[in-house]
């Protein structure tokens, strides 16, 4: 019988930094090819009608397709991460308006929507992408009782996203069990999951097994949209079923 445990998040790897870019340029290549080559396919079925890119949390874009990227005429980019810029040349010879500027941290245990307000405010003619962003901003704070916070931060993203066109990939779960989906390495959805769906979707194929399963609090992202299912093998043996959800 399978047993699931669902731990409330804790960090499993860096949302970023120096360990992560090791990783990417250890796995992209190889292990990351079949995310990386489904998120290329999702993109480009992603027609915003914006010219110019907001990019958040894209890190140095080591699952981001060049050719996408090159549809934009403008390139904005928010990340704290001072190796990002580096790596983000490096992998697209492309070097977009970036800003290290922190519009996302909780403080006191309080996530403020309106920090990313004004970061829409000054970007008021750009699409968004967030690039397997939402689900680390559980990690980076474990600790921080932001549970609550988190949600209703989550909730209020719709509105504020939605006279524009938006896209993100996001984690819903992960850990040592690979998802299992019915064709190839992703599925379609025309509508949410809640956890317990995802749970039976996606990892009950699997028998006699006992898993923790890591929850990324993303269940009540954008609520309306259709959406697509793929899975991660982020490291050997550590896999990530990843939510992407787009509006054009």
């Amino acid at each position: 019988m399978l047993m699931l445990r669902l731990e409330h998040p804790m960090i499993i790897t860096p949302t970023g930094g120096l360990i992560y870019h090791f990783r990417a340029l250890k796995y992209r290549s190889n292990l990351w090819q079949e995310f990386r080559y489904d998120l290329r396919l999702w993109l480009n079925a992603w027609n915003p009608r914006e010219t110019s890119l907001l990019l958040i949390g894209p890190s140095g874009g080591h699952c981001l397709d060049t050719e996408f990227l090159r549809r934009f005429k403008s390139i904005s980019a928010v990340d704290p991460d001072p190796l990002a810029k580096w790596f983000f040349f490096r992998n697209h010879g492309i070097r977009p308006d970036w800003t290290g500027e922190d519009y996302f941290s909780p403080f006191e245990g309080h996530f403020d929507i309106g920090l990313f307000e004004n970061l829409l405010r000054r970007y008021p003619n750009h699409c968004v992408l967030f690039c397997n962003f939402l689900g680390q901003l559980p990690l980076l704070y474990p600790h921080d009782n932001t549970e609550d916070s988190f949600s209703s931060w989550c909730g209020a993203l719709p509105t504020l996203l939605d006279s524009r066109s938006w896209a993100s990939f996001h984690d819903r779960m992960s850990g040592r069990l690979r998802p299992q989906f019915e064709l190839n390495v992703s599925t379609h959805v025309n509508q949410p999951l809640s956890n317990a769906e995802i749970v039976e979707r996606f990892y009950l194929a699997r028998h006699n097994t006992t898993v923790e399963l890591t929850d990324h609090l993303t269940g009540s992202l954008f609520p309306i949209a259709s959406r697509r299912f793929s899975r991660w093998e982020i490291l050997p043996g550590l896999w990530h079923l990843t939510e992407m959800v787009f509006q054009s």
